[in-house]
């Protein structure tokens, strides 16, 4: 059967006119002549009707497996998904065929594609379904990010804002993030459900080479520019860009993650500039906490600032209350004196940066 069928000669009659015939031929209120002609159906439609033999269903072939058994297989996808296992096209496949095995299916073998098969199906269930590529996802970031622990940091961050009255300062409260961009060829394209924006995997972690991307913003839509991390011994020219985006920081680590010297560079060349007109800030702190010592490394070496003197601070235009900020100076607050975290959440959830008057 091709994969679109296409009726060879449409009926010369509607759909309507012929249920009105057989209605009225099974109430022996008309023959099946008389009804033939008044209604301008084929006497043949008739009789195969009446009798059951064809005509019940869709035009075209038989599908292999029928509307509730294919019902099923999409129950199988979307349990997958839901188990963050989402199913591929080859995986499909193969349940497909142990299922029409166990149910006897003819002309069906180990051996068969059903590639022609996964592509009408697809096209059948295009509204329940859908092909994407999927993110990966460590098992252990899944097992451990669970609703509590949400619910948790979300009450602490309101008592850390109440506490500081920061409620109504968004220029004042800063989140900095690191995303790993992993030369790992392994994403795939997946099964899952049509109304599913990503299509996520669980993996216990890969040992595949990252370029890490570190990026700070404000509540108030302020964006400092992008500190990049390579995975090197040493930085070399080749790997910067002339178009970099300005103000833009290089720098390499051995793990191509962010490591503590790297956090007290991007501190200190990057973000206290920026920052040094505003009083207080909040900003939530990578798992890596700053050893005393140091402010004592020299962190120059491997480090390109994109031969840029001054630390540019993009806007989003989402709050006019918060103007560009330029400043060479910042002192931090011990860590002693920062504020206590409860129901075991780490005590490196925040840092309290504080200005000079």
């Amino acid at each position: 059967m091709p994969r679109t069928y296409v009726r060879k000669r449409e009926p010369n009659y509607s759909i309507d006119d012929l249920k009105t015939a057989l209605n009225l031929i099974r109430k022996k209120k008309m023959t099946v002549d008389v009804a033939s002609t008044q209604y301008h159906n084929p006497r043949q439609t008739l009789y195969a009707r009446l009798s059951g033999s064809r005509g019940g269903g869709k035009p075209g072939g038989v599908t292999i497996l029928s509307h509730e058994e294919e019902k099923f297989l999409i129950h199988v996808v979307h349990k997958y998904q839901e188990w963050q296992q989402p199913l591929t096209r080859s995986d499909l496949i193969s349940i497909a065929r142990t299922f029409m095995l166990e149910l006897g299916k003819k002309n069906i073998t180990n051996e068969s594609s059903l590639h022609e098969w996964f592509y009408c199906f697809h096209r059948r269930w295009g509204s329940e379904i859908k092909l994407v590529e999927t993110y990966k996802f460590e098992k252990i970031r899944s097992i451990s990010c669970t609703k509590i622990v949400v619910d948790r940091w979300f009450d602490h961050l309101k008592q850390v804002l109440s506490k500081l009255n920061l409620f109504n300062r968004p220029e004042a409260i800063f989140n900095i993030d690191e995303s790993a961009f992993g030369d790992d060829p392994g994403r795939k394209q997946v099964i899952i459900k049509r109304d599913s924006k990503y299509a996520t995997c669980t993996h216990g972690g890969s040992g595949k080479r990252y370029t890490t991307l570190l990026i700070c913003t404000s509540a108030s839509g302020k964006f400092l520019p992008p500190y990049i991390i390579y995975r090197a011994q040493r930085l070399f020219d080749a790997w910067l860009p002339d178009n970099a985006y300005p103000g833009a920081r290089f720098n390499a680590t051995p793990s191509g993650w962010s490591e503590e010297t790297i956090f007290y560079d991007w501190l200190c060349k990057q973000f206290v500039p920026a920052v040094e007109l505003i009083r207080k800030l909040l900003i939530p702190s990578p798992t890596t906490e700053l050893d005393p010592s140091t402010s004592q490394i020299n962190t120059n070496a491997n480090i390109d600032d994109n031969v840029l003197k001054t630390v540019k601070v993009s806007r989003l235009h989402r709050s006019s209350s918060c103007p560009n900020l330029v400043s060479n100076d910042l002192s931090l607050i011990p860590k002693n004196d920062r504020l206590s975290t409860n129901n075991n959440l780490d005590t490196n959830s925040s840092i309290i940066v504080s200005a000079p008057s």
